[in-house]
């Protein structure tokens, strides 16, 4: 009876593993030969529901359970890349490229046991983690999947995973208007997929259609966590005129965050600048001393983002200070935190000093200048200059901050500094030059869109 039973498996497995042969050759893929199906996912089908489990979960936002159901799958079934090639691909969507890289490397190692859809997944995780890793070469990494995306879709045109992959290599490679309709194609087969709906929204902005990025990541919102679409959505619902409901994103995603207030950083940060494009500079005040007081209350995010408070902390005093600003200055000097976090606020704290009682500080710049890299003590010096009337100094300056820091508030202070001496044609290139790198959408660069900061907010209003 058992020998009945192994052999009806073994011509059910059979029967199975042909039936999937004649799908590929149908579609017009060149298979020489079957591959058995229980080995190129699971013969335990615990592992296929699990894994079928975790992708579901993945597209909801739930990365964690998905997580913990990879993890289980791989326990049960550790050769298989059908396990591994999800379980890589949520490590760099947990933020964890170097683990990514490794899983992906491990996988490919077990030839016998990859499809080529899952030899494309694991392919495309390797080139992104590498890309991750390697900042200064992710271009070359994204020419290359471009490449990978190009050579599936010839051999396999019937298979959504390169046609994904193109979609991906072309918005990283700022080929939006390429992307827009592979993601739309995309999209109209499977609505249901959140990571196609997040990046055609991304798209969509960089082909200049703010409103439609903002009917797609608003789709993406309901499934995904707020801090990936907490950037996107706010640069398309501001760049499509859409304030009031960019108000209520921002309202809800504090809200709806958890007990640890990691996003109320950045929630105030873009509170503030909204605040300041539209000129309500009491409500950006409120929001500036708002932030600077969270830092100070959260080291940990003080030290990670000390270049937040000194900016915040610059626009805030030409904003007209706030009565607080030097104890959560004096705050900072207190707490168990680097001597490059310290500097950022004595910065801000020379700052305020000068705007209060209208003396240089010439020791604290000198103590801030100790360090040749650092912006802070020329930026002060060219403060003290601003408030003297003394350009050419201020200039002078600001032109070497320039050099040190590629702030777009000093590039900002520069061209109005340019205007004050009648070179109005130095300083609208300048002006406009800026304000084309800041609304220029790049996906590998830190974002510099107005939305995203006080002090972009604030270069990208003055004049």
């Amino acid at each position: 009876m058992a020998c009945d039973l192994q052999g009806s498996d073994a011509t059910l497995r059979s029967a199975i593993d042909h039936l999937a042969w004649s799908a590929r050759l149908a579609l017009g893929e060149p298979a020489a030969r079957p591959m058995p199906v229980h080995l190129i996912t699971s013969a335990d089908y615990r592992v296929v529901a699990a894994v079928e489990d975790a992708a579901a979960l993945s597209e909801t936002g739930a990365f964690g359970e998905a997580y913990d159901a990879l993890r289980a799958a791989r326990r049960r079934d550790g050769g298989a890349p059908f396990v591994l090639a999800p379980l890589a691909a949520l490590e760099l969507l947990r933020g964890d490229a170097s683990r990514a890289r490794d899983v992906s490397r491990e996988a490919v190692r077990y030839p016998a046991r990859c499809s080529p859809t899952t030899q494309h997944r694991l392919a495309r995780t390797l080139l992104m983690a590498n890309a991750a890793l390697n900042p200064s070469r992710a271009r070359a990494s994204d020419v290359e999947l471009e490449r990978l995306s190009r050579v599936a879709r010839g051999e396999r045109p019937y298979d959504d995973e390169p046609l994904y992959t193109a979609a991906l290599a072309c918005n990283f490679l700022a080929k939006f208007e390429a992307a827009r309709p592979l993601l739309e194609e995309l999209h109209e087969r499977s609505p249901e997929r959140a990571f196609v709906s997040y990046h055609l929204g991304w798209a969509c902005l960089g082909c200049g259609d703010a409103e439609a990025a903002a009917s797609h990541l608003t789709d993406a919102a309901r499934r995904l966590p707020t801090p990936w679409l907490l950037l996107p959505l706010c640069v398309a619902l501001f760049d499509a005129g859409m304030h009031d409901a960019l108000t209520a994103a921002l309202s809800a995603a504090n809200r709806d965050q958890d007990a640890r207030g990691v996003l109320t950083h950045q929630i105030l940060r873009i509170q503030a600048a909204h605040a300041l494009l539209g000129g309500r500079h009491e409500e950006a005040r409120a929001c500036l001393i708002a932030d600077l007081r969270h830092l100070v209350e959260h080291p940990l995010q003080l030290a990670q983002r000390s270049g937040d408070f000194a900016e915040a902390g610059a626009v805030l005093v030409r904003l007209g200070s706030a009565p607080e600003l030097p104890s959560l200055v004096a705050a900072v000097q207190k707490l168990s935190v680097d001597a490059a976090t310290k500097d950022a606020a004595a910065f801000v704290g020379g700052m305020e000093q000068i705007a209060r009682t209208g003396r240089r500080a010439r020791g604290l710049e000198g103590a801030l200048s100790r360090d040749a890299d650092s912006a802070w003590g020329v930026l002060l010096t060219a403060f003290a200059h601003e408030r003297e009337g003394e350009v050419g100094a201020m200039q002078t300056s600001l032109a070497r901050a320039a050099r040190l820091s590629s702030s777009p508030m000093t590039k900002a202070l520069l061209a109005k500094s340019l205007r004050a001496v009648g070179k109005t044609v130095e300083a609208d290139r300048l002006r406009d030059t800026l304000r084309r790198e800041m609304m220029t959408l790049n996906l590998r660069a830190r974002c510099l869109h107005p939305i995203f900061g006080p002090e972009l907010a604030y270069a990208f209003t003055l004049r």
